[in-house]
């Protein structure tokens, strides 16, 4: 969730990563956001910008970058 959720929010992506990512896992937004702020707790997701939606990769999510995705 959180690959997908940097990748929605990258440069030149429409705005509404939130609500297009509530659709890809069938959840409410609220939920979506719930997990994103759960994916910066643990290092997935860099720190916010208060706002403006997007994240820089997070320690573990660089490491999978660096190891390959499965």
């Amino acid at each position: 969730m959180a690959h997908r959720y940097w990748l929605y929010t990258g440069p030149g992506q429409p705005p509404g990563a939130v609500k297009r990512l509530a659709a890809d896992f069938n959840r409410p937004e609220e939920t979506i956001r719930t997990w994103v702020a759960r994916a910066r707790r643990e290092g997935w997701l860099g720190p916010s910008v208060k706002g403006r939606a997007g994240a820089e990769p997070g320690p573990k999510l660089r490491h999978e970058f660096e190891i390959g995705f499965r």
